[in-house]
C-alpha cells in the first residue's frame, strides 16, 4: 500500500472486494502504541484491555466473524497474522517458560535460541488450533481449506532449520558454486 499518499484509503481490502477489514495495516508488522500488546491502533479492532496479545485479539475477531457465518454459504476468511515478525515480543508467561526451557536445553545443533520467538511461535500455535476447533464445532472442517503461508523465514542462521540463509539474504547460484568447489 502506498504508505502516506493522499489516495492510502483507496488500498485498503474494502475497496477491493472484501466486506471487512480488522487489523489490516499499510505495514508489515504491528506499529501501534503497544506492538503486539494493547494498545494495538489497528482497524476495527478494538484496544482491549492491558497485557491482551495481538495475535489473541485478531484470533478472537476471526472467531467472532466464523460465529456469524452462515455454514451453508461459502466464505472466505483471509487471515495474514503479524506473528512472527518484529519486534519480538510475546506473552511474558511464555517467554518465562523458554527462558527455562533454554537453560537446560542440549543445543547439539547449534540451534538459535530466542525465548521471544519460541513463545511467539507457540502464541501462533495455539490460536491456528483454536481456528480450527471452532470450524470443526460448526461441523464445517472437513468442508474446509486452509492454506498456512509464511513470508519471513528465520532471522538468524541457526533459525532455518537446514534451509539456505534467511530472511532478506539473496545469494547468486555463482556464489554457491564457489562455496561447493572452494
Amino acid at each position: 500500500m502506498p504508505n502516506g499518499q493522499p489516495d492510502m484509503d483507496e488500498h485498503f481490502p474494502t475497496n477491493h472486494g472484501y466486506d471487512l477489514n480488522v487489523g489490516g495495516r499499510e505495514w508489515g508488522q504491528p506499529k501501534g502504541p503497544g506492538k503486539y500488546f494493547s494498545p494495538f491502533g489497528m482497524p476495527n479492532l478494538d484496544d482491549g484491555k492491558p497485557g491482551d496479545y495481538l495475535t489473541d485479539k485478531l484470533t478472537d475477531r476471526a472467531i467472532d466473524f466464523l460465529d456469524k457465518t452462515d455454514r451453508e454459504t461459502p466464505f472466505l476468511l483471509y487471515f495474514s497474522y503479524y506473528t512472527v515478525h518484529s519486534p519480538l515480543m510475546a506473552p511474558p508467561e511464555l517467554v518465562e517458560k523458554y527462558t527455562k526451557k533454554a537453560k537446560d536445553f542440549k543445543n547439539e545443533k547449534n540451534e538459535f535460541l530466542n525465548p521471544k520467538r519460541a513463545g511467539m511461535i507457540e502464541s501462533l500455535d495455539i490460536s491456528v488450533g483454536r481456528i480450527v476447533e471452532k470450524l470443526k464445532a460448526m461441523g464445517i472442517a472437513e468442508n474446509t481449506v486452509i492454506i498456512l503461508t509464511g513470508d519471513n523465514g528465520g532471522d538468524h542462521d541457526e533459525s532455518t532449520g537446514g534451509l539456505r540463509d534467511y530472511k532478506g539474504w539473496l545469494r547468486s547460484n555463482q556464489e554457491d558454486e564457489k562455496k561447493e568447489s572452494g
